[in-house]
């Protein structure tokens, strides 16, 4: 974990806690590192895979032409917080294929490895 984290006091993070889960910055400040920041993704049944690392454009994103048809695209959507708390929501498209879906985290900052979770087949 990085030095003071733990110890913070309440608020004192600001918006460093939303740059290392959101990924983004000040718009005048040096964005995370990659290996800083909170990674997510997921996995469909058929291989296809999606990070917040390099998340894709949304449909209605001008760069969402580039897109291939079956590429999977997790996005983010509303989310806030404050002090140590922050709740990030996301949305993905297309739906999953049929099968197990893996949900996957990793946070290696704060000594979190790769955790993959599995959902029940459907």
């Amino acid at each position: 974990m990085p030095s003071g984290w733990r110890n913070e006091r309440i608020g004192g993070l600001g918006h460093r806690l939303y740059e290392l889960i959101a990924g983004h910055s000040h718009p005048h400040a040096e964005p995370p590192a990659a290996d800083e920041r909170l990674r997510l993704g997921l996995e469909y049944a058929d291989g296809r895979t999606a990070t917040n690392v390099n998340p894709m454009p949304l449909p209605a994103d001008p760069r969402a032409g580039d897109l291939a048809d079956d590429e999977v695209v997790l996005a983010q959507s509303g989310g806030g917080g404050g002090g140590r708390t922050f709740e990030q929501g996301y949305w993905v498209t297309p739906l999953p294929p049929p099968g197990p879906l893996a949900f996957v985290c990793a946070w290696p900052a704060l000594g979190i490895t790769e955790t993959r979770t599995p959902s029940t087949a459907r």
